[in-house]
């Protein structure tokens, strides 16, 4: 169908944000052809400027990041778009705008914009749901926010962390510490919560908790290390999810010898490695 241009002129704004953003989850890392991306991109500077709403340009932003092809003059129009329907954003949408932001360099390439997107985000706080604000820290710790930002939003993080998922109370964690910003009536909460569900969490989650606790070299939540010993014997670690709790025990100046032994069947594993973890993962 990327092929048909009559097919291609008859998409909305709308329609061509919902095909974006379904092209994006569908090619995952493969890249689309540069031709058809082009035409896209040519369809959409065409109406973007008259036919996207909030909704709209929130998606294909996001797929735009996802399919990581960003063509500058594409993006003047899209931002110009968004600067002047933030404020009719939901907080969520605000969240995936944010999300965004870093992969399409908005940061760096439309500072009012950016300033714009996070006045927003502070007013409708409030409003924002345990997915909205996992998604909001996420973005804020790559994007290297100010420990302010984080701290401004912990009301909210407190009023919705009951109702939040094992998953997100992980990213949680991790956001924090990527963003080296240490509340210690979060990370206590957070301790006592993956403490009592620590049977359950998956090997992803552990990965992300252990990387947020040992950077602030936290106690480890009660069943950590019994958990990390049952996931890795299964076989449920990621290779890059095996590689954050090693760089993560690392930093507390502990190896894991069942993790040593994994990584040891890679000798490329060794280039993802801190000093401190090759030291300790390959060269002890």
């Amino acid at each position: 169908m990327i092929e048909r241009d009559d097919i291609l002129d008859q998409f909305t704004g709308q329609g061509l944000a919902m095909f974006l953003n379904a092209l994006a989850i569908l090619t995952g890392d493969e890249p689309i052809a540069e031709k058809d991306f082009t035409r896209i991109l040519r369809k959409l500077t065409i109406i973007s400027d008259v036919e996207m709403d909030i909704t709209s340009l929130s998606l294909v932003l996001n797929a735009l990041a996802r399919l990581g092809n960003v063509d500058k003059d594409c993006l003047d129009l899209l931002c110009e778009q968004l600067a002047s329907k933030l404020d009719k954003a939901s907080p969520r949408q605000l969240g995936m705008i944010l999300n965004a932001t870093g992969k399409c360099r908005l940061d760096r390439d439309y500072p009012k914009m950016m300033d714009q997107l996070l006045v927003q985000i502070r007013k409708k706080s409030s409003k924002m749901d345990p997915l909205t604000i996992t998604l909001i820290y996420n973005a804020a710790a790559k994007l290297k926010l100010t420990p302010e930002f984080f701290e401004e939003l912990y009301k909210v993080l407190k009023d919705t962390m009951h109702s939040m998922t094992i998953a997100q109370l992980a990213m949680i964690a991790h956001a924090w510490a990527s963003a080296h910003v240490y509340n210690d009536e979060l990370y206590s909460t957070l301790e006592l919560r993956f403490a009592s569900e620590m049977g359950t969490i998956d090997a992803h989650s552990m990965a992300l908790v252990t990387y947020g606790f040992a950077h602030f070299r936290k106690p480890f939540p009660q069943g950590h290390f019994e958990q990390i010993t049952e996931l890795v014997l299964a076989g449920k670690f990621s290779n890059r999810d095996l590689l954050m709790v090693a760089n993560a025990y690392a930093r507390i100046e502990l190896c894991d010898p069942l993790i040593k032994k994994e990584l040891q069947k890679d000798q490329n594993n060794i280039s993802f490695l801190s000093p401190k973890a090759k030291a300790l993962y390959f060269e002890s």
